[in-house]
């Protein structure tokens, strides 16, 4: 493009001296019909020079277009692999996971039961294994602890949740995971 430009600049001073040329009245008419085809040429390789860099910018415009279609078109390709990798693990993973996490909660909750009734409320295998305090609250103060048993993860390939926790009444309502 910029050679096209450089030569459109050369033209239109070359077009300026042959107008010149052609219009001037000291010279006789053989050289001013001479000078006139001069500028007519000149003015057509600088018609047909536009016309060049017109088609040329197009084209350019083109294969800029192609080029970023193309990198759009990969870029898309990639993220749908992507995807599909990932709802592969989900689909492999996440119910076994779910499932996992249900029987440590299931476990947590029958021994959270049998130490209360030994009278150890305080002691729960989540208190231990996070180290807040019994009470709730993390042991440097900055807030309450949220239980293992107040996560709310989803069931896989229904509605609802693995189970629901009863709020203050410390129970836990299992819902339809394993049926």
């Amino acid at each position: 493009m910029a050679a096209l430009d450089e030569a459109a600049t050369a033209l239109i001073g070359d077009i300026a001296e042959a107008e010149a040329d052609a219009l001037d009245p000291l010279i006789d008419g053989k050289a001013a019909a001479k000078a006139k085809d001069a500028l007519d040429g000149l003015q057509f390789r600088a018609k047909r020079l536009a016309t060049a860099r017109s088609a040329l910018a197009a084209r350019v415009d083109e294969i800029r277009a192609s080029e970023q279609k193309a990198k759009l078109d990969a870029e898309r390709e990639a993220a749908l692999a992507e995807r599909n990798a990932l709802a592969a693990v989900i689909r492999d993973e996440i119910p076994a996971l779910t499932r996992r996490y249900a029987e440590i909660v299931r476990q947590l909750d029958a021994s959270d039961a049998r130490l209360s009734k030994a009278g150890l409320m305080f002691e729960s295998a989540e208190i231990v294994a996070r180290g807040y305090e019994g009470n709730g609250v993390w042991a440097d103060g900055h807030g309450q602890v949220t239980r293992l048993r107040h996560a709310k993860l989803p069931l896989f390939d229904k509605p609802g949740f693995a189970w629901l926790d009863d709020g203050m009444n410390g129970r836990t309502i299992w819902t339809a995971l394993d049926g």
